[in-house]
């Protein structure tokens, strides 16, 4: 059996959405290593009967739930704007041009 594992932070919000098929294994790692570890105050667990359907739901929650510190698939920016407004702001006010710059080239 595979789980789908969320982690949420003292607002409620959602930091992380994982799979794994040895959950207390996997969520020690994100402890030791995590940025959203030191966040997260609750846990939820679904349990899966394959891990492709563990994988699907965890690309629809990612798609739709908007958690903080999923990195893969979810727009690039999206991700900017969280890492930059969290824990205190709201990332829908961070202009990432602004932050990372936008590459132009050299005039010639």
């Amino acid at each position: 059996m595979t789980i789908l594992y969320r982690a949420f932070d003292d607002r409620d919000r959602l930091l992380y959405v994982g799979v794994s098929d040895v959950e207390f294994t996997r969520l020690a790692q994100h402890g030791a290593s995590s940025q959203w570890a030191v966040y997260c105050v609750k846990l939820t667990f679904q349990r899966c009967l394959t891990r492709e359907e563990a994988e699907e739901a965890e690309r629809t929650a990612i798609a739709d739930e908007d958690p903080v510190f999923n990195y893969q698939g979810r727009p690039t920016r999206r991700f900017l704007q969280w890492m930059r407004a969290y824990p205190d702001g709201d990332p829908d006010a961070v202009d990432v041009d602004a932050v990372i710059g936008r590459y132009r080239p050299p005039e010639t």
